[in-house]
């Protein structure tokens, strides 16, 4: 139960998330602060993954679990997404009472690539692939240079002139990425005001990354916007485990070349080795 908003355009990657997950007869709210969307910084590009369908394995949101499967990874583009493929036909299908699916946007080696990784080989959304349900496939939405894909149940409650709204603004050139932002996160109120089974959040997470490999994630509430910290998946590592890494060793340095008055020494060795006592083995338990 979700809304995902996709987006490919000479401005960038985008998309917009909500935060709810459901039951699976969805009856009963489990969350709303669930986070739908990964970044990921591959060797030949960068990408957005969101997904719409199973919210969790075992008890590890999908996002976690992406970024369990994706540890020890040094990819590339066409590994990642076959990757992917691969672990959802493993652990995701057994699971599942519905459709699921991976939207992926993504720049790679300076070129637009739009990808949906779907359960459903049925071809009932882009008329190709056989059908073979169960087995993780992927799918290229046309017009693969001014995209937009709408995923999840959410969608239902959009009309086509709503939906054109978005491919109208996406043409537009002289807009801004932030002005983008605006038509999506106005789509995904409009969504969260019709819906008529409440499996969209009110608030959402939107994320831009733009063609230079720069970008940001937003968090829209009733309260207002905020600056939102995306998972993300630097190298093979968690960007959050990185972080965490040169911390613990440029901190304390740091902290002491203030108390000393002094200059703080190098510390690029350590930090190197702090980075490879995280980089584990992807977990095959999961």
């Amino acid at each position: 139960m979700t809304l995902v908003i996709s987006a490919v355009s000479n401005k960038g990657l985008y998309q917009v998330s909500d935060r709810r997950l459901m039951n699976w007869s969805g009856t009963t709210t489990l969350t709303d602060d669930a986070t739908k969307t990964v970044r990921l910084d591959l060797q030949d590009g960068k990408a957005l993954v969101s997904y719409a369908g199973i919210g969790r394995v075992r008890d590890l949101q999908i996002s976690e679990w992406l970024k369990r499967i994706l540890r020890g990874q040094k990819l590339k583009y066409l590994e990642f997404r076959n990757l992917l493929a691969e672990k959802a036909t493993q652990k995701i299908t057994p699971l599942e009472a519905t459709l699921h699916e991976f939207v992926i946007v993504a720049n790679v080696e300076g070129k637009p690539r739009f990808e949906v990784i779907s359960s459903d080989r049925t071809g009932n959304y882009y008329n190709s692939g056989s059908a073979r349900n169960g087995v993780f496939g992927t799918f290229a939405p046309p017009r693969i240079r001014s995209s937009v894909y709408f995923s999840g149940s959410g969608r239902d409650a959009l009309s086509r002139q709503d939906k054109r709204v978005a491919v109208q603004a996406i043409k537009r050139r002289n807009l801004t990425s932030q002005q983008f932002e605006a038509v999506l996160v106005h789509l995904h109120l409009t969504a969260w005001k019709q819906q008529r089974n409440g499996s969209v959040s009110r608030d959402c997470i939107c994320t831009h990354v733009d063609s230079q490999g720069g970008g940001w994630s937003h968090l829209h509430t009733s309260n207002g916007t905020s600056v939102y910290n995306l998972p993300s998946i630097m190298g093979g590592l968690p960007a959050d485990d990185i972080s965490k890494a040169i911390m613990k060793i440029v901190g304390p340095e740091l902290s002491a070349a203030v108390r000393e008055g002094r200059t703080p020494r190098s510390t690029i060795a350590e930090v190197q080795d702090a980075l490879k006592g995280i980089e584990l083995t992807p977990e095959d338990s999961l």
